[in-house]
């Protein structure tokens, strides 16, 4: 099984963190100190973490810096983007609300070389899905 984001080939081992919960909920409390809970169904927003990790004295899910550079054109173009995260295919955009994409050196060189293998961590949100 791989992951792609559009069309771009992401490292099959990366840490994939799912979390999301279909029901919106807000609670309030009235002027007499009355519970007050709105709910409404979620069309998107589901955030999804993918991300190597550093696993004892070893690395899963390292890919070259290169790839970083790539991933970094597509962060400053800022559009939606196609995931396919083990044949369960997305539309997707950056999480701005938080560090999109980052990398951590594995070989600690300041500038990277561009096969130098690093840890990546890409931060998307799922985007509503349109009714057809």
């Amino acid at each position: 099984m791989t992951i792609m984001l559009d069309a771009i080939p992401l490292p099959a081992l990366l840490k994939v963190t799912r979390t999301w919960s279909p029901v919106e909920a807000n609670r309030s409390y009235s002027g007499d100190g009355t519970l007050v809970v709105q709910q409404q169904a979620r069309n998107g927003g589901q955030p999804i973490v993918l991300a190597g990790e550093k696993v004892g004295s070893g690395v899963m899910g390292q890919a070259p810096y290169s790839l970083y550079s790539t991933l970094e054109a597509l962060l400053t173009a800022g559009r939606t983007m196609t995931l396919v995260l083990y044949g369960e295919t997305f539309s997707v955009t950056w999480d701005f609300e938080q560090v999109p994409l980052e990398y951590e050196s594995i070989l600690f060189r300041r500038p990277p070389d561009p096969a130098d293998p690093v840890l990546l961590t890409l931060r998307l949100l799922t985007l509503p899905e349109l009714p057809s």
